[in-house]
């Protein structure tokens, strides 16, 4: 379906796609709109939407086999740290660099090290937080 959409949209057809399969769209789409309780909450390309939110953060993704320390290390940083369900660490308001820096100075070992943004689904949800119709 994705090949004949694309192929359609290639041809200068413009296509419109009602989803709630929002990680398909942002794959998908190249502009889209968000309607929630009846009223447009925003629309713009999918990066602009996706870019447009103040309070979704980014965060960087972590895991080590010496997860104490390593969130004693960067929370004296004044990183937040959240253990994410999978072993991995969730840790706000630190780079990546900078939470391997830490790592490294404090001799903790990585497994993984990656920069998350948030992604279209994340948007949605605080762009429509207490709309009554997506309930």
């Amino acid at each position: 379906m994705r090949g004949l959409l694309q192929s359609l949209a290639a041809e200068g057809r413009t296509i419109l796609v009602s989803s709630h399969l929002l990680s398909e769209m942002e794959q998908l789409a190249d502009d889209v709109i968000i309607i929630a309780d009846g009223h447009l909450v925003r629309q713009g390309s999918v990066a602009e939407v996706v870019n447009s939110s103040d309070t979704t953060t980014s965060y960087v993704r972590v895991r080590t086999p010496s997860a104490d320390e390593l969130t004693t290390a960067l929370t004296a940083q004044g990183a937040v740290v959240t253990p994410a369900g999978d072993g991995a660490l969730l840790v706000a308001g630190m780079a990546a660099a900078a939470v391997g820096a830490a790592a490294f100075a404090a001799g903790i070992e990585l497994h993984e090290l990656a920069e998350a943004r948030p992604d279209l689904e994340d948007v949605f949800l605080e762009l429509t937080a207490g709309m009554a119709a997506i309930r």
